[in-house]
């Protein structure tokens, strides 16, 4: 459950909050929801972050391993997104 929580947020709120912030600027909605698209997966920087955070004793293993998860997830959901933006425009 917690795995569909991580993704879930990764996935929609990352993608509604760069759609919002584009759409504020003023940019047609297409190109807002394909910024939206390429910013929703998790990068590799997020796995530095979480290994620093379990050394510091900031976030425990359980945290890392579900940043792992949602990265995988969001990286094999992301192409999925762009196919379902392309007709849109």
């Amino acid at each position: 459950v917690m795995v569909l929580v991580v993704a879930t947020v990764v996935l929609v709120g990352k993608t509604l909050g760069a759609v919002g912030l584009v759409l504020a600027f003023r940019y047609p909605l297409r190109t807002a929801l394909t910024i939206g698209a390429s910013l929703a997966q998790i990068g590799e920087f997020s796995f530095i972050l979480a290994g620093l955070g379990v050394s510091l004793g900031l976030l425990p293993p359980e945290g890392r391993s579900l940043v792992l998860v949602g990265a995988i997830l969001s990286i094999a959901v992301n192409p999925l997104v762009f196919t379902t933006i392309e007709p849109l425009g």
